[in-house]
């Protein structure tokens, strides 16, 4: 059986939220103790550097980040900036992971395979689809 890490973390993160609105890896005092990622969910806010990305211009990915299909460092969307992703080919590796601090676009019909070991979205991460679901 295959899982991709964004979904078991998306379902961890539902099956481990408590009813005070916090998100735990396991519970406190526990022999994993994990209370370190401890976060409260009804704190969030947009950041201010990201007020104008409804009306800004998308850079395409290989005008900022080129046409290496590996990529060993971390890349940053910085805030405020907007991107859409255009890599010609797949699958994109990401050894250092993806931190999106301003704004990702996966233009419809887009289709991509990218392997990172993580993905921090503290800004704009868009997916859109108009395909119907088929099954």
């Amino acid at each position: 059986m295959k899982f991709s890490l964004l979904g078991l973390a998306a379902a961890t993160s539902f099956l481990h939220r408590g009813k005070c609105g916090t998100i735990r890896g396991s519970p406190k005092g526990s022999s994993r103790d994990r209370s370190v990622m401890e976060m409260e969910m009804d704190t969030f806010s947009p950041l201010n550097c990201n007020q104008d990305l409804g009306t800004a211009t998308c850079s395409p990915w290989t005008s900022l980040f080129g046409n290496a299909q590996s990529m060993t460092d971390r890349i940053v969307i910085q805030c405020g900036e907007c991107i859409v992703m255009d890599f010609p080919e797949s699958p994109l590796l990401l050894d250092g992971g993806l931190d999106i601090q301003g704004k990702l676009v996966f233009p419809d019909d887009y289709e991509i395979v990218i392997r990172t070991p993580m993905i921090a979205v503290q800004g704009e991460l868009q997916m859109l689809s108009t395909k119907p679901v088929d099954g």
